[in-house]
């Protein structure tokens, strides 16, 4: 995995920081590129509120390599 970039880092880092008011205006807009940052940014609070499983796997798990079903 390559090195994190220091400006999506603070990119990041500034969206977290945005007022909800403002992203709800993003989100809400008509513009279609202005909604997509709105929307960006509310998936970026959720996925931080519920963070990545960031444990190594063993190789215990199969995965199948074309659907990424565990069950496989």
């Amino acid at each position: 995995m390559p090195p994190a970039d220091p400006v999506i880092d603070g990119l990041v880092a500034a969206a977290r920081c945005v007022p909800d008011e403002l992203v709800a205006t993003l989100a809400g807009s008509d513009d279609l590129r202005t909604a997509r940052l709105g929307q960006a940014i509310r998936e970026l609070r959720s996925s931080a509120a519920h963070p990545v499983r960031s444990e190594a796997q063993d190789g215990s798990t199969a995965i199948d390599p074309v659907t990424h079903d565990p069950a496989w």
